[in-house]
């Protein structure tokens, strides 16, 4: 790019800039002296010199053809042809709007100036690679099971208003959630405005019981007339009419053959359900339902638990086997009044029992209590930190989940009927990196007075309320009929050979259940303890060898499904081995051969139904972000689906605010992963995620200076993490933070038999569509959850555990 030639000095350049903006406007005359006070003649008449030579319209255009390194397309302007690449574009139309919309030399020479040139180029670079790693954000939950597919047909529609006349439009076209219509005049409707359309031509030919008519919202607006004038239109469903649904499916699939079908919905779907089932096993959210009233914690129904979530859960197991999180939440709940609060929990055993203390992190700070609970954690028990985020569940809520999910309002009552006993969900994340923050220095000692404080935040054990204690990976167990069948059954456990006697309750091709006795054997119980959900035993059922001592029930695998340790009952599952057919095969003639003998138990159909009930909730009520990460031909990684079940979640708010606007649903998670830094240019814990396919935890913030391009970022892992604390800190108290935890869980299995039913159906009409999802399956390595972790910092801030009193910000 070429120099300016004329040489002016830095504070006065300064002040011509200022003053081209306010060059031709009546407020001229006085900004001009306001600025030119300290000047001498000659300084000002230069300047308005200056001024009237940048304002002389130029004839000559600009041709970057020769000099930009970047693609250069023709642009023209007001009669004139130029060659313009995108930055050159940018600082044309910049200029322009500083000198009035006129061409003048001052625009030429602003485009053509090498300085101004290189400070775009920068922001452009930046703007490029944010955009490389945009990704399409999915809501939860809100995507229908449903194998949604877009009828691509005209019919005339009436387009009823809350105010003003109809409308007359047509549909582009129709799915069970939405159409895409045509509507004149361009700019009529706004983007979510609601409104009824009557579809009184598309049922004319069917029987209808009630007016054709149903409520959509706007969702999107074409921002460009169509040739005829028409704007595109993009509506979504609204009313919870499953009847109206209902006469969508069938309409679809009975013109399928009459129209254009596009099953692009289904592909999304699919990809979108197979996430989702990733998320559910590797989400680090213990996800805990309750019941409250009038801001008094009622009950505590369930807890949902998968393999990364496990340990947590653990942590509140008292040594009697009783889940103590009941008393935790029943201390801290007067104190969760934000919908994030960080948390501190302490683990300790006295006289042989185990206790908890629990309180906020602004409890103990605001109490000068954060290094006596840090330093009694030390000495007596384990300190754990969560970041705790609660959030209500409503009928309206209720209405939303059973209509996104279920096909009529009969199966969707029944499927979601335990929900209806909660109305609190409370989501716990543990924050194992932020604990360096606590780390105390040097010698301490804990207070008499201090101690005695302590014991305000000790937990009631509340012995006779048993938390339901459900695991995700039971979804899909025993999901068949099953059987009365009542006779001894011996568990042995393979490692030391101990058995266990207990009598067989039910069983079913693939599964079967076992009441262990109220009173076991002196040496047993400690053994009985130790079963868990997912351990494998060894089952034999002696009453089988009459049909032969090694039939297949004689030390056949089963693995635990479920336990419910009050009543003493084991589910189990045939485990997967080289004799798990012959086993299930086994089963399945004992059943054929004796069904008239056998009565049907529905009672594990509502164990089923309430699991898969709280794995709904789980993924509709989803607390914070997370994305794919999956194998690249061309690059190391790539990025995929952003999984949200909320557009108003803190975290894609705060990702919005690092120059990452949300459009045409997608958002860049650039700066969430990038570091240039390093080669390749990535986060060390993604590059080592990548390299090991191991679970990695990362912690990065920023630091937001107004109108800076490139943000300064520190992350957690590989680093000291005292200098990520002194980021924060200094972050906190100068500028804007922005602070996320990442963790990235790797994906064991590709898990197609999730979406078999989509797979089959994008399968039978788009084969090629069927591989690319498999394509997408195979390659996925890794879920990342992404934490806006602002709210554990905002209340930490500059308080330095190790000062003796609290340090003032």
């Amino acid at each position: 790019m070429q120099k300016n030639n004329i040489k002016i000095d830095k504070k006065t350049q300064n002040i011509i800039d200022t003053l081209v903006r306010v060059y031709k406007k009546p407020s001229f005359s006085a900004e001009f002296d306001h600025l030119t006070a300290s000047l001498n003649t000659q300084k000002k008449f230069f300047i308005k010199q200056e001024l009237a030579r940048l304002f002389k319209p130029f004839e000559r255009t600009i041709d970057m053809s020769r000099e930009s390194k970047y693609k250069v397309t023709e642009f023209s302007w007001n009669g004139k042809r130029f060659f313009l690449d995108d930055i050159g574009r940018r600082i044309f139309l910049l200029e322009l709007d500083k000198f009035g919309e006129q061409y003048t030399a001052g625009v030429f020479e602003a485009v053509n100036n090498a300085e101004i040139y290189a400070r775009f180029e920068k922001q452009f670079l930046y703007e490029q690679k944010i955009k490389e790693f945009e990704v399409q954000i999915t809501e939860l939950g809100r995507t229908t099971k449903r194998l949604e597919e877009r009828l691509y047909c005209a019919k005339p529609i009436k387009i009823i208003r809350q105010a003003g006349e109809p409308i007359d439009a047509v549909t582009s076209n129709i799915s069970r959630s939405g159409c895409l219509l045509r509507v004149k005049p361009y700019a009529i409707l706004q983007q979510n405005e609601i409104f009824e359309i009557d579809f009184n031509a598309l049922t004319s030919q069917f029987a209808f019981d009630k007016q054709p008519k149903a409520c959509y919202q706007v969702k999107f607006l074409s921002p460009t007339p169509d040739k005829d004038g028409a704007q595109r239109v993009g509506v979504q469903l609204i009313d919870k009419n499953y009847e109206w649904t209902q006469f969508l499916d069938k309409y679809v699939l009975e013109n399928r053959s009459s129209f254009k079908v596009d099953i692009t919905n289904a592909k999304d779907l699919a990809e979108t359900r197979l996430l989702e089932d990733h998320l559910l096993e590797t989400s680090n959210w213990l996800m805990v339902f309750a019941n409250a009233d009038e801001n008094k914690l009622k009950q505590l129904k369930y807890v949902l638990t998968n393999p990364a979530n496990k340990n947590q859960h653990d942590f509140f197991v008292d040594g009697q086997n009783i889940n103590r999180l009941n008393g935790v939440l029943l201390r801290l709940w007067p104190q969760l009044t934000e919908k994030s609060t960080p948390i501190v929990v302490v683990r300790f055993e006295q006289k042989g029992e185990i206790h908890f203390l629990a309180a906020t992190l602004k409890q103990l700070i605001d109490n000068d209590l954060l290094k006596a609970f840090c330093l009694f954690a030390n000495k007596k028990g384990l300190l754990q930190l969560f970041m705790l985020r609660k959030q209500s569940i409503d009928q309206r809520q209720l209405d939303e989940i059973k209509f996104n999910w279920f096909k009529s309002a009969k199966e969707a009552d029944q499927a979601l009927q335990p929900l209806t006993e909660i109305n609190q969900i409370i989501s716990l994340y543990p924050l194992d990196q932020q604990i360096s923050a606590f780390e105390l220095f040097g010698e301490h000692t804990l207070k008499p007075d201090d101690l005695k404080k302590l014991s305000a935040f000790r937990c009631p054990s509340i012995k006779n309320h048993v938390i339901g204690h459900f695991d995700i990976r039971p979804k899909c167990a025993r999901q068949e009929m099953r059987y009365f069948y009542s006779t001894a059954v011996t568990l042995t456990i393979p490692e030391n050979k101990q058995a266990i006697n207990g009598n067989l309750i039910d069983l079913s091709v693939s599964g079967l259940s076992v009441q262990l006795p109220a009173q076991l054997p002196a040496q047993l119980p400690a053994i009985a303890d130790t079963l868990e959900v997912a351990k494998v035993l060894a089952v034999t059922i002696p009453k089988f060898d009459q049909f032969g001592e090694r039939n297949a029930i004689h030390n056949a695998f089963y693995k635990i499904v479920g336990i419910n340790r009050r009543s003493k009952t084991l589910h189990f599952q045939v485990y997967n081995s080289d004799k798990s057919d012959l086993i299930r095969h086994f089963m399945r003639q004992l059943i054929q051969n004796n069904r008239a003998k056998l009565n049907i138990n529905d009672q594990y159909d509502k164990f089923v139904i309430l699991q898969k009930a709280l794995c709904v909730a789980f993924i509709t009520n989803y607390p914070s972000i997370a994305f794919g990460i999956s194998k690249s031909p061309k690059k190391i990684f790539e990025v995929s689906r952003l999984l949200t079940a909320d557009f108003n979640s803190v975290e894609l708010a705060s990702l919005q605010k690092l120059q990452s606007p949300i459009q045409n649903q997608h958002i860049s998670v650039f700066q969430l992963i990038y570091d240039d830094k390093r080669n390749p240019p990535y986060l060390r814990s993604i590059s080592r995620f990548v390299r090991n396919k191991e679970s990695c935890d990362d912690e990065v913030a920023f630091q937001l200076i107004p109108n800076r391009v490139d943000i300064a970022k520190q992350a957690r892992a590989g680093a000291n993490p005292r200098l990520q604390n002194q980021f924060i800190r200094k972050a906190l108290q100068t500028d804007t933070l922005k602070v996320f935890n990442l963790k990235i869980q790797p994906v064991a299995h590709n898990s197609t038999q999730a979406i078999e039913e989509q797979l089959a159906y994008v399968s039978r009409y788009n084969r090629h569509q069927a591989e690319n999802i498999k394509s997408f399956a195979s390659k996925l390595t890794g879920i990342l959850e992404v934490l806006d972790n602002q709210a554990f910092w905002q209340t930490l801030g500059s308080y330095d555990i190790n000062q003796k009193d609290k340090a003032k910000n």
